[in-house]
């Protein structure tokens, strides 16, 4: 059996790569069993375009989300696909100089044409009166045929409909002609059928889905600004609906795409309003961004934040070890600013004796309790005297390296038990 080599052109989203390989898959398996040689598929190794989805606002107060190419000056803070373009090979089998054109199925007795195109990709479009379920230029018998084949002849341009039984005596050389060119029709329905999808229709969901991309440095963008107002926060251990979330889960909740008018849009829409990202928290997303790709260290955490931040866009699974970049990035702030002070050797104050002093924030760090979420801050005075306040849901709103007037009283005096330095515990603080 002779054959023709016929190439076809789909670019999809990735979502949609999952679907068309199952569908070429269940294809496959049927040529088998005719004779006929699989599909094959080429993938491009890099994405041909770049898309993030964008909410508008419409006359009514609501709103709807499309997707829509990333220009350059654009820094996408939600979901992020990517366009491929996939090549599709199949081999067509000869019909001895004729070109088949087009499938004719029999529905109530009109014709459904389901066309081929030429293995160059050229279409010829089926002549009207080769559409009639009844005719059969080999045979010339008239009579209901439920499928037919149109044929072409490229060097003489004469066409002809053959029925199921004088394509076999036509082509001799095909174990099932009609099948097979049954088959060859599936193909290119499959290849129209991803052609035709509209990626921003909402009622066509890949059955076959892969995880939504984010970008990298809109993931900083949301951590920096959580981690603002909260400080930095671990996933819980137990999971606990009290408790609130990590921040890598925070970051997660902000940028994944919700459908407009669920109640998870409302939320996810407040928490946006509530945690919007300043231009000081792009600026310092920028730095912290340009730090995790340099961040030093032979372990396995190290070495996952340098890649992964090196790249533009990253996957659901991935926001932990980017968002976490920002914590990496106050320790090493919180050390510099350490050395720069030379904590001295003194205690504040008296202890229960309440005063007025100037303190910088150092670093925080948060935990859950039976009781809440706890936050540790860390402050220096201008003198160098290192304090400590343990705050139950409450505390400063801005960012490390800050400088405060404050109410406080101290608790205790205590020797620090990894640096041995003198550490003022206090509480009651007010912010002045």
């Amino acid at each position: 059996m002779t054959t023709e080599q016929a190439t076809w052109t789909v670019q999809l989203p990735e979502s949609y790569i999952g679907d068309l390989t199952h569908r070429i898959i269940k294809l496959n398996k049927r040529a088998k069993r005719l004779g006929m040689q699989p599909l094959t598929t080429d993938t491009t190794t890099t994405p041909i375009r770049t898309e993030h989805k964008v909410e508008h606002l419409n006359d009514h107060g609501g709103s709807t989300r499309k997707w829509e190419l990333i220009t350059a000056d654009q820094q996408p803070q939600g979901p992020v696909r990517f366009w491929q373009e996939i090549t599709i090979t199949g081999q067509i089998p000869a019909l001895n100089g004729w070109q088949a054109i087009a499938v004719l199925d029999n529905v109530a007795g009109q014709a459904i044409v389901r066309s081929i195109p030429s293995p160059t990709g050229e279409r010829h479009p089926t002549p009207e009166h080769h559409k009639d379920v009844t005719r059969c230029d080999h045979c010339h018998t008239k009579r209901n045929r439920n499928n037919l084949v149109v044929v072409y002849s490229p060097s003489t341009g004469e066409y002809m409909t053959l029925g199921k039984t004088c394509l076999k005596d036509f082509c001799p050389s095909l174990r099932d002609p009609q099948r097979q060119m049954d088959m060859v029709a599936m193909w290119i329905d499959c290849v129209r059928h991803f052609s035709e999808i509209d990626p921003n229709d909402p009622d066509h969901i890949p059955r076959h889905r892969v995880p939504d991309a984010y970008s990298t440095l809109g993931a900083l963008e949301w951590a920096v600004a959580c981690v603002r107002k909260d400080g930095y926060r671990k996933r819980p251990q137990d999971y606990d609906d009290r408790a609130p979330m990590g921040t890598a889960d925070m970051v997660r909740e902000l940028m994944v795409y919700i459908p407009y008018g669920s109640e998870a849009h409302k939320r996810q829409a407040d928490m946006r309003k509530e945690y919007a990202p300043t231009d000081d928290d792009r600026t310092k997303a920028v730095t912290v961004h340009e730090f995790a790709q340099h961040l030093s260290g032979d372990s396995d955490y190290a070495s996952n934040v340098r890649i992964l931040s090196a790249q533009p866009f990253i996957e659901w699974k991935h926001v932990g070890f980017v968002v976490s970049a920002v914590s990496a990035y106050n320790r090493e702030l919180t050390k510099a600013e350490e050395k720069k002070t030379h904590i001295k050797s003194t205690f504040l104050g008296h202890v229960k004796a309440r005063q007025e002093a100037t303190v910088k924030l150092l670093k925080t760090h948060s935990w859950d309790t039976e009781w809440g979420t706890t936050t540790l801050h860390v402050f220096v005075t201008p003198e160098g005297q290192q304090v400590k306040w343990f705050a139950s849901n409450c505390g400063p709103q801005g960012d490390i390296g800050e400088t405060y007037k404050v109410k406080l009283t101290p608790k205790k005096h205590e020797l620090d038990s990894y640096t041995n330095e003198p550490v003022t515990i206090v509480n009651r603080v007010a912010f002045l």
